[in-house]
């Protein structure tokens, strides 16, 4: 990317990812690994914070028809951010074994399935589960066994719904009252070096890209 996105733009750029990554049943965690990590490098190259520190952006608030704004850049880097840390959540599980792809009759299940339980020929090869859904799932997915669930909730699950959050509000969110808080982008980078360790041995790979 090599100008800053306006809204609409950034409306776009969501439609078109959430097109072209959930096509087909997905058993292969690395393609989605990598695109994360090309969307966190992005992101992360774009970081507008830099010594401002944790300001309320109303005060950033751009003037209307300045597209070169502190607002954009955050916006912009919100969305590509959550994106991201979308793709490495559903790498994680995918790598675990467990189907992210939803079933095409809709249907309602409480938790992730593992691919030897299921048809291939239900699931729907358009569409993911819910983030949320996935989100909800991870604990007893992948960390049951060695993590309790207050450490899960601090370490990993705060971060990641955070990056989630971010990603639908500044998808729709118009100019003024958003506020960011304090520590909130640390518990990103916080819950990602905590996959990035416990599910792909990966601790430095994922440290370069955040520059911890």
């Amino acid at each position: 990317m090599n100008k800053l996105m306006t809204n609409a733009d950034l409306k776009t750029f969501v439609t078109m990812f959430e097109k072209k990554f959930e096509i087909g049943i997905i058993k292969d965690y690395r393609p989605l690994k990598l695109n994360g990590e090309q969307f966190l490098k992005e992101a992360y190259s774009l970081n507008p914070w830099g010594a401002l520190g944790k300001l309320d952006l109303l005060k950033e608030c751009p003037k209307k028809g300045n597209p070169n704004s502190f607002f954009l850049k955050d916006k912009e880097y919100r969305i590509l951010l959550g994106i991201g840390v979308e793709l490495i959540a559903k790498a994680a599980l995918v790598k675990e074994g467990y189907v992210i792809n939803s079933y095409e009759d809709r249907r309602h299940i409480k938790h992730l399935e593992k691919f030897e339980k299921v048809n291939e020929k239900d699931l729907s090869k358009r569409y993911t589960h819910k983030f949320s859904f996935l989100i909800e799932n991870m604990k007893e997915a992948l960390f049951q066994n060695n993590l309790s669930d207050d450490e899960f909730n601090t370490y990993i699950r705060k971060g990641i719904e955070i990056a989630r959050i971010w990603r639908n509000k500044e998808a729709h969110l118009n100019c003024g009252g958003h506020t960011e808080q304090y520590g909130e982008d640390e518990s990103i980078k916080t819950a990602l070096i905590n996959v990035y360790i416990r599910i792909f041995d990966e601790e430095e790979v994922i440290k370069r890209i955040v520059d911890f």
